[in-house]
């Protein structure tokens, strides 16, 4: 089954202002023992992460999100695919609604809305990536040819054609 996407019509949660947060959920369990240390193990080896987000949207985006929430994201029953940022970047979520939105008035024609979802699965290093980071002689280098690099590409003129020459 196809997971409904984001809609382009509706803007990326905002950065700003503080409301975006992440929070990666329990994922040991614990038993306290009658002597010594408690017990610790792991509940699964994928914890979803619970993420605050906040848009600010006008009349028009905000009606075609109270619309969108009840269609496709089955007013938070069901998971979709949305763009969201981490530590490694941009990436694909699959989330879905944890909580109702809630929709205060913010100033004149503009709304602020504020959510909280649940990303299953979130994107993450895996161990080999992990390791061959920890292992790069030069991390501070790589990271900033890597920055640089990520800086560049939206300036090329031809980069979407840029595979098409090779």
């Amino acid at each position: 089954m196809t997971l409904p996407v984001w809609p382009a019509a509706i803007p990326l949660p905002t950065l700003s202002g503080g409301g975006y947060v992440i929070t990666p959920q329990e994922g040991v369990t614990r038993t306290d023992m009658e002597i010594g240390p408690a017990r610790a193990r792991r509940r699964s080896t994928s914890t979803p992460w619970r993420l605050k987000l906040r848009w600010h949207l006008t009349r028009l985006e905000l009606a075609l999100f109270e619309g969108w929430f009840r269609s496709y994201a089955a007013e938070g029953a069901a998971y979709f695919s949305m763009t969201l940022i981490s530590g490694v970047g941009l990436e694909t979520h699959e989330v879905r609604f944890f909580k109702p939105y809630e929709t205060p008035a913010h100033s004149g024609e503009l709304w602020l809305v504020t959510a909280e979802v649940e990303s299953r699965d979130p994107p993450a290093l895996d161990q080999g990536g992990l390791d061959t980071l920890l292992d790069t002689p030069d991390l501070a280098g790589l990271l900033a040819e890597a920055t640089a690099w990520e800086a560049w590409i939206p300036s090329f003129p031809h980069a979407p054609y840029f595979y098409a020459w090779s």
